[in-house]
């Protein structure tokens, strides 16, 4: 067993964990406001960063549990932690901040709500093993 793999329900976690703070920091501003804050663009684009390191670690150590879920865009999502290599900004990543504006409105809410449906079943086979 690999040292750094962790519980299938543990990266489930730090993603949701990661979109909460990212709804955090965008919730309650409007679109215009985030299309000219970089601040705000730039925690999001580190959260984006956590949610994609997550799901890269699941898709390699839970391959088969991915394959299995197809319909959550673990994959696509594991894209994202590109942002963690040298502090990658919107430019560099060919990403505007509408595209980013819109991952976080319609994409993220999306994922989470597949996520929260996931882990959600993942605890309840978890009691009835225990």
């Amino acid at each position: 067993m690999n040292p750094n793999r962790q519980p299938l329900q543990n990266y489930l976690a730090q993603i949701l964990e990661a979109i909460k703070r990212l709804q955090a920091h965008t919730g309650d501003i409007s679109e215009i406001n985030f299309l000219s804050n970089i601040p705000a663009q730039d925690s999001s684009l580190h959260e984006l960063a956590n949610i994609g390191q997550s799901c890269r670690a699941l898709c390699q150590f839970y391959e088969l549990y991915a394959k299995a879920n197809s319909q959550i865009p673990f994959s696509a999502m594991a894209r994202f932690d590109e942002l963690l290599d040298g502090q990658k900004n919107l430019e560099a990543l060919d990403l505007e901040a509408m595209d980013l504006w819109e991952i976080i409105k319609v994409d993220i809410p999306r994922f989470n709500k597949q996520l929260n449906q996931a882990y959600a079943i993942l605890l309840r086979k978890k009691k009835i093993n225990v």
